[in-house]
């Protein structure tokens, strides 16, 4: 059994449309068990949960000892570096190959998340290579 890095996206299902939660894994990147979350599609653009609205909100603790919100200047800092990819992989690769499977139709999927600028966006799905 190997180590693999995980990419964690609620999408719909490309079979069966059924949104949840996917956590894809990948052999692309260090294998390191690393979690990526890609930034939506409109994180640049959109005035509900993008860039721009999460620009100044604070990170809270999850759990009473937790120092991650003093890690971060806001939650856009913290979004952007949960989708960036370490280097070499940030400028070698245009997409990052994930599989996994669906809960509700058990089919197995093998998919492409993109990579632009050095970070995962959108959900996995086919992409032109």
């Amino acid at each position: 059994m190997g180590m693999y890095d995980s990419v964690e996206i609620y999408q719909p299902c490309p079979g069966c449309g059924t949104w949840q939660m996917f956590d894809w894994q990948t052999k692309d990147l260090d294998s390191q068990f690393y979690t990526y979350r890609p930034l939506p599609e409109d994180w640049l653009t959109a005035t509900l949960g993008g860039k721009i609205f999460r620009m100044g909100l604070g990170v809270f603790p999850k759990f009473p000892m937790d120092k991650e919100h003093t890690v971060w200047k806001d939650q856009a800092e913290r979004r952007e570096a949960q989708a960036t990819l370490l280097p070499p992989y940030d400028k070698q690769l245009r997409f990052v190959k994930v599989h996994g499977i669906c809960e509700k139709c058990k089919k197995y999927w093998e998919l492409k998340v993109e990579v632009k600028d050095g970070k995962l966006w959108g959900i996995a799905r086919e992409l032109e290579v």
